[in-house]
């Protein structure tokens, strides 16, 4: 990866505590061969749907994909002609296609089950329905035929001062870009219970179709959705107390969604190596889409990042730790050892072929060697082990 420039940092203690960091959003495509019968049934039901829609205002109808029930929509989507919904992701399914399936994982599902989870819960649904267009060789090289297609990653911070930043509308005058960036700034405007003025909402740096850096009223949002209250559960683990009256204020998400161009254009094709570099991805985000505090220099590109960039670039340090904080609440102590141990074995097949072209268990062997040599020399071990020990406290009692 790109070594970034030196930004100053204009980094506060105490300015903005993390309350959750994790991937919000991942959607993957998938390179494989769809049955007729598969699209048969895909448009039976999405018949049944309409006509259900007709006589029962309701717009959804079962069926089972790949062993799985699925609710087809009566509409696709933009660019698919069938649309189905799981209760942890969507499918699309699009004719005429090269990579003809893709799925778009759920904030709630990644939050509470992780994305290794769900992906494994969702090729298993398309190998049990499709064939993989790729050598038979290949098929545990998944980059041969799923492709990352775009990915969110999300830190929701307290911060009251973050708060009063907002209330001040020139903070817009404050967003540096790279000089090939275009900004595309959109905020919205209300008004607090309390009364104490007009204050920006949300502030999106970049575009949609390559990256986008937007921090919002993470507690507006959910006031405003009926549904997403369940954050709230995954903050009081990281000690944040909600109001008594239940109004969810001062805490802001910064969320970083990057698109299929911009990871294109740095050979990022897997959920696996968006994890390898995510540090810098993170970090390359920040600087060429990032918010700073004024210092009146006129040359603007030296005007220190703003606190609560720095706190997720703070945060990003342990990026490649990011766990779904929701796993202590559903899953028991042994299923979750299960999980992880199956997820170590992945990552480390993955590295050894990427290594040397294939699987060869001595070379897995010394892999393994180092890295616990590299996790017991690392200088931050013990505070990670204190925060990985707090984080799964609970994790025995899980239903």
């Amino acid at each position: 990866m790109r070594q970034l420039p030196t930004v100053s940092m204009d980094e506060r203690p105490g300015f903005a505590a993390c309350l959750a960091s994790g991937y919000d959003t991942v959607k993957e495509t998938f390179k494989v061969a769809v049955p007729d019968d598969l699209y048969e049934r895909l448009a039976e039901a999405k018949e049944a749907a309409q006509q259900y829609r007709r006589s029962h205002k309701k717009d959804r109808w079962p069926m089972k994909f790949g062993g799985v029930e699925v609710m087809v929509s009566y509409l696709g989507v933009k660019g698919a002609t069938y649309f189905c919904q799981h209760p942890n992701f969507e499918i699309h399914v699009r004719t005429n296609s090269e990579a003809p399936i893709s799925i778009r994982y759920n904030s709630a599902g990644l939050w509470q089950f992780g994305v290794e989870a769900l992906r494994e819960q969702a090729r298993k649904i398309i190998l049990a329905e499709c064939r993989p267009i790729c050598a038979f060789d290949e098929i545990g090289d998944e980059e041969s035929w799923i492709n990352l297609n775009e990915i969110h990653v999300a830190y929701d911070f307290y911060s009251p001062e973050m708060t009063e930043h907002m209330h001040d509308f020139n903070i817009l005058r404050n967003i540096v870009c790279n000089s090939k960036v275009k900004k595309d700034i959109k905020w919205k405007i209300g008004c607090n219970a309390y009364s104490r003025g007009d204050h920006l909402e949300t502030i999106t740096i970049g575009k949609k179709n390559s990256l986008e850096v937007q921090i919002y009223d993470k507690g507006q949002e959910i006031r405003d959705q009926s549904g997403k209250d369940w954050m709230v559960s995954l903050w009081q683990q990281e000690g944040y107390h909600p109001p008594t009256e239940g109004r969810i204020e001062h805490v802001w998400r910064v969320e970083l969604r990057f698109a299929k161009d911009y990871l294109d254009q740095r050979g990022i094709k897997s959920v696996e190596g968006f994890s390898k570099d995510i540090s810098t991805l993170i970090g390359e985000a920040l600087h060429s889409r990032r918010l700073t505090i004024s210092t009146g220099d006129s040359n603007r590109s030296r005007w220190p990042m703003h606190p609560i960039w720095c706190a997720v670039y703070r945060e990003s340090g342990s990026a490649s730790e990011m766990l779904p904080l929701g796993k202590q609440l559903t899953m028991a102590g042994q299923e979750f050892v299960d999980t992880m141990v199956s997820q170590i074995a992945g990552s480390v097949r993955s590295t050894v072929v990427a290594k040397i072209g294939g699987y060869d268990a001595i070379d897995a062997k010394h892999l393994l060697e180092r890295v616990l040599g590299e996790l017991e020399d690392d200088e931050d071990h013990f505070i990670k082990v204190m925060r990985a020990e707090n984080r799964y406290k609970n994790i025995g009692d899980a239903r």
